[in-house]
């Protein structure tokens, strides 16, 4: 845990230093976290073979793992790309990433629930109807919304 957290400030430390040119930023920052990935791929893999766990948790790791080794392998890509001087906005490094996507749903839904009551459902269904109306007015308010509706009258 330790060696994390002064990997961590080690790098963002870099990052806010400001130093070394555009090739060398654009490189470690690509490399910067996949020993972080390796490491989740390979403590989810063990995670799964523990067999005091549920079969459902233990498929739901595996689908971590895999998707964390999208991730790694978008990475790798994604430096080889940069050492190659090539920024393509889309290239293959891109279906990887989405495959993660892909995988760490897959393992939400594969992780073991309880049943429900009635009641239970519908506060997940409200629940859920809050979050969307919340994210909604704050997309509408923030800068982020203010700006989309200014940049969408002027192409208009």
């Amino acid at each position: 845990m330790l060696a994390t957290v002064a990997y961590a400030l080690t790098y963002l430390m870099w990052e806010r230093g400001g130093w070394g040119g555009p090739a060398i930023r654009d490189l470690i920052g690509n490399v910067a976290f996949m020993p972080l990935n390796l490491a989740v791929v390979v403590l989810n893999l063990l995670a799964s073979r523990n067999s005091k766990l549920d079969q459902g948790v233990r498929l739901a790791l595996r689908f971590v793992a895999a998707g964390s080794a999208m991730v790694l392998i978008g990475n790798g890509m994604s430096f080889y790309l940069a050492a190659q001087g090539q920024h393509p906005p889309i290239s293959w490094a891109d279906l990887f990433y989405l495959a993660d996507s892909l995988l760490i749903f897959a393992a939400l839904l594969s992780f073991p629930l309880t049943r429900r009551i009635r009641l239970e459902r519908w506060k997940l269904v409200l629940d859920g109807a809050m979050v969307l109306v919340g994210g909604s007015v704050w997309c509408g308010t923030s800068p982020c919304g203010r700006a989309r509706r200014r940049t969408a009258i002027r192409w208009s």
